[in-house]
């Protein structure tokens, strides 16, 4: 799979790295705790198995807002918290042995809402601001046109395979994120629609 190949691709141009340098007779900045936590770093990729087995669960944690802007600014304000720079300081998900940056975006808008954006995590496809779970075609408030245009969700294929499905949230159980995991509605602000909806589910 892809997946398989760039794990393999990391590895080794991690393992070309700890090699280039630990070959190196003499490396001026070898004391450097820039260097040694490099190094340290190296190690500790090189050292982490590929996890072979079939997961049993998936948890999809969602933090509204969360791009790069905001993960540079949380950055730099825990490392200064911690009398750092800002800049070196590794944020908790940043520890996880596997990272990776998602891209989302709405079809009809520069700035993105969440409604679209969610649909599109739980989904993989891209659709307007300010729907939930329907494409690109739902003309936004028109609700006869949620039938020819809803999308599955990863909730529903779950349920499909015999999962359970659950929701937490901080916002309401409406709200626009929690909301793209089971609606499927032709405007996010149609909230009394989507308790209903999740009401006849199995969840």
């Amino acid at each position: 799979s892809t997946y398989d190949v760039m794990q393999r691709l990391i590895t080794y141009l991690l393992f070309g790295l700890w090699v280039f340098w630990a070959g190196a007779s003499s490396v001026r900045q070898e004391d450097s705790r820039w260097y040694k936590r490099s190094q340290a770093r190296l190690r500790e990729a090189l050292a982490q198995q590929p996890v072979e087995g079939r997961a049993r669960n998936i948890i999809l944690f969602i933090a509204d807002g969360n791009g790069p802007a905001s993960n540079y600014a949380t950055r730099m304000w825990m490392g200064q918290q911690n009398g750092g720079l800002g800049d070196e300081y590794v944020l908790p998900h940043e520890r996880m042995p596997v990272a990776g940056l998602v891209k989302t975006f709405n079809t009809n808008a520069q700035t993105p809402d969440s409604a679209g954006t969610a649909t599109q995590i739980n989904s993989g496809i891209a659709t307007k601001s300010g729907v939930l779970g329907v494409d690109e075609t739902l003309r936004r408030g028109h609700c006869e046109d949620v039938a020819a245009s809803r999308v599955t969700t990863l909730a529903e294929i779950a349920r499909g395979l015999g999962k359970s499905v659950g929701v937490v949230t901080t916002a309401r159980l409406t709200h626009a994120t929690p909301g793209a995991v089971y609606a499927h509605s032709a405007d996010r602000n149609f909230e009394s629609g989507l308790t209903d909806e999740y009401s006849a589910g199995d969840h």
